[in-house]
């Protein structure tokens, strides 16, 4: 039996959940487990017909953001 995919609302928030742990994470391996859920959670919005806003990571220093070249 195949499982649907995750509605669009759950997916808009779980994305949310994990923007917040994302900007308080205080280390690399807290950043790094961020973005690999931000990646799957972009993978997962692909299907749904939503213009979604493009997504900036944060580089390692507290004041540089560097700009994803693709949008989410």
């Amino acid at each position: 039996m195949a499982t649907l995919p995750p509605c669009l609302n759950q997916l808009l928030k779980d994305e949310q959940i994990v923007m917040m742990r994302y900007a308080r994470a205080a280390d690399r391996r807290e950043i790094a487990a961020c973005q690999r859920l931000l990646l799957r959670l972009k993978a997962s919005l692909r299907p749904h017909p939503y213009p979604h806003r493009p997504f900036a990571w944060r580089a390692t220093g507290p004041d540089h953001c560097t700009p994803n070249t693709g949008t989410f």
